[in-house]
């Protein structure tokens, strides 16, 4: 969602600002790991595609908080486009204010309680950006909340705790990278060309090792070379609420002049002089046995597995007696919503502590 956003703020700056955010997001295309077309429609179109593919899955809010006037067509373009709401906060009381921001995300992320969050806001105010993001789905095959058992997780070699582990046996597509050491499943979401995909790497590599090697291009390959097994899916519930400062990545990449009251060119987008302060983002899911809080009765199709596109490879199923894989989940691993067709990221988190067992 941020790189959504970002794309759009582009088109309102100007000069040197709007230079070094492009050269960043050229080099940064967090959908795919191409470099987008010089053709600034085809450029926009392909982010749209990915606001719509997570928008399947998710609940999304976008705002600018602003004490500047906003140009109109600026404005109206980035409601048509994005659904971004622009809330004037040109109060010179700081605490009123944060009480506007943090009633916003209050409203639309109430699941988290937004006013938990303390949200840094500078006294110099300009500009502030806040997205959200709580995916929300069914999946295909729902686990039985029935074989949800108390086990251990290893949070490292030496300590571990309880968690409630979910439990399915069933046809998933499956992969073994022996490249990366890792182990793949791939859990459809319901009526749409999305999984969960879960990837669990070998105990003797860490997480953190393996992220550099993951990009839209490897889990596409991932997926089409997968094939459908039998596999005995044990997983823990667990809950993701954080909230991230872009602020300092994008300085690290060299984003900086967006940043600056002095340098910050945003004559495209804002009447008045302005810049941006901070851009957070605040993001949430909660996997459970039904999907991700929608509770409904599982969907079954039996044509699933019958792929209709070239890019997924066909696999022989004749084998007699296969045994069962059991992809056991219990130690740190990188959970990513991915859309098959458009070959989209559209959320990945790593998961290290999940939910903790009541005792």
């Amino acid at each position: 969602m941020s790189y959504l956003t970002l794309a759009l703020i582009n088109v309102g700056l100007e000069g040197e600002t709007k230079y070094q955010l492009s050269e960043y997001m050229n080099y940064n295309f967090s959908f795919r790991t191409r470099k987008p077309s010089s053709d600034d429609m085809s450029y926009y179109k392909l982010y749209l595609v990915g606001l719509e593919s997570l928008r399947t899955v998710s609940v999304v809010h976008s705002s600018v908080f602003h004490s500047g006037r906003i140009q109109i067509k600026f404005m109206e373009m980035a409601k048509e486009l994005l659904e971004i709401e622009f809330i004037r906060t040109n109060s010179s009381i700081f605490t009123e204010r944060m009480y506007i921001i943090l009633q916003w995300l209050h409203d639309r992320m109430h699941i988290l309680g937004g006013h938990a969050y303390f949200v840094p806001v500078e006294e110099e105010y300009s500009t502030l950006i806040i997205n959200t993001c709580y995916i929300h789905y069914n999946w295909e095959r729902m686990f039985n909340s029935e074989k949800t058992t108390i086990q251990e997780f290893w949070i490292n070699d030496k300590n571990s705790i309880p968690v409630p582990m979910m439990n399915i046996t069933d046809v998933f597509r499956y992969y073994d990278d022996a490249r990366t050491l890792t182990e793949i499943v791939f859990l459809p979401f319901e009526g749409q060309d999305i999984y969960a995909v879960i990837v669990l790497p070998n105990r003797l590599i860490t997480v953190e090792y393996l992220l550099s090697y993951i990009d839209s291009i490897s889990i596409h390959r991932w997926l089409r070379y997968s094939t459908v097994k039998e596999v005995n899916v044990m997983i823990p519930k667990f809950k993701i609420f954080n909230m991230i400062d872009l602020k300092q990545p994008l300085n690290h990449f060299n984003v900086t002049r967006l940043f600056s009251q002095k340098y910050a060119d945003m004559s495209k987008m804002m009447i008045d002089p302005g810049y941006l302060n901070s851009y957070f983002q605040f993001a949430s899911i909660d996997i459970q046995e039904s999907g991700a809080h929608v509770m409904g009765e599982p969907r079954v199709d039996s044509n699933e597995f019958q792929d209709t596109e070239e890019q997924i490879i066909d696999n022989d199923s004749s084998e007699a007696h296969v045994p069962i894989i059991n992809f056991h989940v219990n130690r740190p691993f990188i959970f990513y919503v991915f859309e098959r067709s458009n070959e989209l990221i559209l959320f990945f988190t790593v998961v290290t502590t999940p939910e903790i067992a009541e005792k």
